[in-house]
């Protein structure tokens, strides 16, 4: 298994304007939301809520090789994150599963 999780420069100056902007009593909520797959190729995409943005993401595989391909927030956006994969299935259960997760965050 591999987890790789970041911040984009974006979610960065996002965070510092957030504190410039914020009322003192603001809090930051984060919220990490995922989704899975058993295909051993494709798009896997995760979107955070329509109040949200996401501060980073990240991926695992179970699977006994996986390739990505892409890993990064949704077209540049800040609306979740999204990887492009390929794979293979295990070899003693020939099971694959990808998963995908993203970092959401909103003031409250």
């Amino acid at each position: 298994m591999r987890r790789v999780t970041f911040l984009t420069k974006a979610a960065c100056i996002g965070l510092i304007l957030l504190g410039y902007g914020s009322v003192a009593d603001a809090a930051l909520v984060t919220t990490t939301r995922s989704a899975s797959s058993s295909a051993t190729a494709g798009d896997l995409t995760i979107s955070c809520q329509a109040d949200e943005v996401v501060s980073g993401g990240g991926y695992k595989f179970i699977a006994d090789t996986a390739n990505v391909l892409y890993n990064a927030p949704i077209g540049g956006t800040q609306q979740g994150w999204t990887i492009r994969y390929t794979g293979t299935p295990t070899q003693s259960t020939l099971s694959f599963l990808a998963v995908v997760w993203a970092v959401c965050m909103k003031q409250q």
